[in-house]
């Protein structure tokens, strides 16, 4: 799961709540990304971007690594109605918001990474190379 939020995140621009809800019926294009919800923080459940519409949406490019990620965990973990990412232990719940970053304190506080989110040279070779989500994060 982790993979696949940080390539949204960084490679799309999403937002965590946009990268928790993301659905296969949602790629428009080879190249482009429609974001037409998120997880609400505060329901847990599928709702509309914040200060958008309803009917509003933004599309994001969509570069062919990050479309090969997303149709690896899906060929990987299946989809439930075109949801990629759902609650780890009731698949009828949306991912929770909070899930990718308590993910994130764990493989940190394992050694897999330094504070500064960069690979700590004492783990293994190649484990996790990724940015701080403070710092991938699209405002």
């Amino acid at each position: 799961m982790f993979p696949l939020i940080t390539d949204l995140m960084s490679g799309c621009g999403m937002r965590n709540g946009e990268a928790a809800a993301v659905n296969l019926k949602n790629i428009v294009a080879d190249d482009i990304y429609r974001i037409t919800e998120q997880v609400n923080q505060t329901t847990k459940t599928y709702g509309r971007l914040k200060h958008r519409k309803v009917t509003e949406y933004r599309d994001v490019p969509l570069p062919a690594r990050i479309k090969e990620t997303i149709d690896w965990y899906a060929d990987k973990y299946g989809t439930v109605d075109g949801y990629l990412l759902r609650h780890p232990h009731d698949l009828s719940k949306a991912l929770p918001y909070y899930y990718p970053e308590n993910q994130w304190v764990r493989i940190k506080r394992a050694g897999g990474v330094d504070r500064q989110g960069r690979q700590d040279p004492r783990s293994r070779p190649g484990l996790l190379e990724v940015i701080s989500f403070g710092e991938s994060a699209a405002s």
